[in-house]
């Protein structure tokens, strides 16, 4: 049994109630926690009174302090003498060995004149002198709130405790109450969400009546359909953004317990605390911070005398920038803030490499990019950062680095440069097992390991990818087993890739799990969007697995379910952040139109051309990695096309699939000589079978079979193609239009 100590120090007879309160809720803790070994063992003021220290038992008290794991200071209209001094001695304690951890809260009052000078003053002094971030509150359940987020933050049996409904539960039992809390009360978005929700559940609730009462109407059948998924769908949102304002508040007990924060940040904390967003971000201004910079900047060239204060200036400045994205983030990014925040990460980054600050942050912009599909700017960005990391104190910092580096580079310049990359990062975090094996250094193994297998699969390099995957999965499974909720996006990719080079009768189970491992956490706010769309991937990568053979009508129905699921999660990723989701929407759509093509009565038409339009749209933004997915989206709006009889429409898509291709084909393109030998071999296929231009057709075979006699070796797939361009010169008769 795990005893753990928790003093509980405030005036004893104004806030009698609320020790009340606190009492019952940690007995309430108790009942839930004692079945996981843990018992809370409060010590409180009702234990002594105001006279203890003439008779000398305040030294008795301040040794209980110093042996609890958790001190809880809660003050009100006034500050005892005895409380401070009990406050006073968890400080110092804490500050030389760490422990006990500090819980400080000031209870809001209604009329400021009633507070006396004493907690003016002693807030002053925990603001300015002892740099101690205390926490306001407003009612009890305020105050559990703060409670349970801090034994969180100790390490104790996180898996018990969760956040849903505006209930904050301990093991499935209903513990507190946040729907009154500030942080969520206050926060516009979720109020506006919650209004409607409450205007939908009342319409929802008539239509459900009237139709039980006329259960044949089909009018009101679709009626009561739509305002059932708006609800689905409302109820959702409200769980993603009550989830994304608990993570936040979360982070400030971590931000806030290192200490070393700016004015601008801790009046803004509790302004999130006090649920006033809009008033967080007025004093994050963005400008100010930026105009501090430019003074800091001009510091630091002034000389030698002021280079240190210059540097925590920028260091605290880059804190700040950081501190108005995750604002930005709680209140929703969409297509109106992704600039702001696009504009915060870079100046942020540009800050960190030239003064060596926060390098994380520098990978954390370079992903973020990866995730807008800005790959040119995220190398470029990487490559200015490269003797920055390289000259880092931390290995661990310079793997990561290098395993991002790689992921950039993959999009940009050679495979070979890429693969060089991520190889010298799995070296380093390979080393650093050795001495240490953590879970994160596993974790960064594992997500470097997933990066060389994908990159190896694109370089036909099938027995490495293999290696290299299956060594990622098992990595991951036993990550997994500690711990789902963080690694389960990871295990998806990983089972995602490995699916790909087992015999295909085991490839449909394994992507099952691909999506079984993170769909419980998919609205999570933890999980990022990315990861939401992988999510979305998963499910289009099992239903391709398994649509051959399903025949069954619920089956097919069942397939049908999980695409559109796939959609609509893509769809809003995509309606908030189109540069980031639009290729993604795209291959949704493509996918769901072969599945109505393949097993259903149903035109795909529409949705072949949504895709061949998003496709579209993304080439002005990035050509070369968007021209493969645009030209196979081109061929199927061709294809249909054809088969209706519609020849002139046909025509008008092939050319722009052969388009397309010859473009994949181009010296510089940044493709291997494989991968061109192969596009080759599909535009001579197109000519043929779709156009009848031999002549043009003998000549891409012909090429096709050229590149592929310059590799240095052939695998088993490179003599197959060969040999299928050769059949196809020699069947059809194609080499008399070379000699022509």
């Amino acid at each position: 049994m795990k005893k753990v100590k928790i003093f509980i120090g405030s005036s004893i007879e104004e806030l009698k109630d609320d020790r009340r309160e606190i009492g019952n809720f940690f007995r309430q803790l108790n009942d839930l926690y004692l079945d996981n070994g843990i018992y809370f063992q409060l010590i409180m003021c009702e234990d002594y009174d105001d006279a203890i220290e003439a008779d000398g038992k305040q030294s008795k008290y301040d040794k209980e302090i110093l042996d609890s794991e958790l001190s809880v200071f809660i003050f009100f209209k006034k500050v005892g003498q005895y409380t401070e001094h009990e406050f006073n001695i968890a400080y110092n304690s804490f500050k030389a060995e760490l422990r006990p951890k500090i819980l400080t809260v000031f209870k809001c009052v209604d009329d400021a004149g009633q507070v006396l000078d004493s907690v003016r003053f002693f807030a002053d002094k925990l603001d300015r002198e002892l740099k101690h971030y205390y926490k306001t509150y407003v009612n009890s359940d305020s105050l559990k709130l703060w409670l349970i987020m801090q034994i969180k933050t100790m390490g104790l049996d996180n898996s018990l405790v969760e956040f849903k409904g505006g209930k904050v539960l301990v093991g499935n039992e209903s513990i507190a109450n946040y729907s009154h809390v500030p942080a969520f009360s206050g926060n516009d978005g979720l109020c506006q969400k919650k209004k409607r929700l409450e205007e939908i559940t009342r319409e929802y609730l008539t239509l459900k009546m009237e139709y039980l009462e006329n259960s044949d109407d089909i009018d009101l059948f679709v009626k009561y359909s739509q305002i059932a998924k708006e609800k689905a769908e409302l109820e959702k949102e409200i769980d993603t953004l009550e989830k994304e304002i608990v993570k936040q508040l979360e982070n400030i007990y971590t931000v806030t317990e290192r200490g070393g924060l700016s004015d601008r940040q801790i009046i803004g904390y509790r302004l999130i605390e006090a649920g006033k967003y809009k008033e967080a971000l007025a004093v994050l201004d963005k400008d100010e911070i930026f105009s501090d910079v430019k003074r800091n900047e001009q510091m630091f060239s002034l000389g030698t005398s002021l280079l240190e204060n210059a540097r925590a200036g920028l260091s605290t400045n880059v804190s700040e920038i950081k501190q108005r994205i995750k604002i930005l983030e709680m209140t929703g990014v969409d297509k109106t803030t992704v600039d702001e925040v696009t504009e915060l990460f870079k100046t942020a980054s540009d800050l960190s490499i030239k003064y060596n600050l926060d390098l994380d942050i520098v990978i954390t912009y370079a992903g973020f990019l990866g995730e807008q599909k800005k790959y040119k700017e995220a190398y470029e960005l990487l490559l200015g950062a490269k003797d920055a990391f390289d000259k880092s104190q931390s290995w661990e910092l310079k793997a990561k680095f290098y395993y991002k580096f790689g992921q950039a580079s993959s999009f940009i310049i050679s495979k070979d440069e890429a693969l060089e990359h991520s190889l010298k990062a799995l070296k380093i975090i390979e080393s650093l097992c050795m001495i240490e094996e953590t879970d994160e250094h596993l974790s960064l193994c594992a997500d470097i390991t997933l990066s060389l297998a994908v990159s190896y699969g694109v370089a036909f390099e099938k027995k490495l990818s293999t290696e290299y995957s299956k060594r990622t999965v098992g990595v991951l499974e036993r990550l997994y087993a500690k711990d789902q909720k963080k690694y389960a996006s990871v295990l998806c990719d990983a089972l995602r890739q490995h699916s790909i080079f087992i015999p295909s009768e085991q490839r449909a189970d394994v992507r099952k799990r691909s999506y079984e491992v993170i769909k419980p956490f998919v609205n999570d706010p933890d999980i990022s969007d990315r990861n939401k769309s992988k999510y979305a991937f998963s499910l289009r990568t099992y239903v391709a697995a398994v649509k051959e053979s399903a025949q069954d009508e619920l089956e097919i129905e069942r397939l049908r379910s999980l695409l559109q699921e796939s959609i609509s999660i893509v769809s809003a990723l995509a309606e908030k952040n189109p540069d980031g989701f639009s290729n993604e929407l795209a291959s949704c759509y493509y996918d769901y139109g072969d599945f109505l093509r393949d097993k259903t009565d149903e035109s795909p038409e529409w949705y072949y051309l949504e895709a061949f339009c998003h496709y579209r749209k993304r080439l002005k933004i990035d050509e070369r990695n968007t021209l493969y997915f645009y030209s196979l989206a081109a061929g199927r709006v061709a294809d249909h096309y054809m088969s209706l009889g519609l020849d002139i429409l046909a025509y008008e898509f092939y050319e722009k699939q052969i388009w397309g291709k010859e473009r994949l084909c181009e010296p510089d393109s940044g493709r291997s000589q494989r991968s061109k030998a192969g596009w080759q071999y599909d535009i001579g296929t197109i000519y043929l079978k779709k156009l009848s231009r031999m002549k043009e057709a003998a000549l891409a075979f012909q090429k096709s079979i050229e590149l592929y006699s310059t590799l240095p070796t052939l695998n088993d797939d490179d003599r197959m193609w060969i040999g299928y361009a050769n059949d196809y010169l020699d069947e059809n008769d194609l080499r008399k239009y070379l000699v022509e």
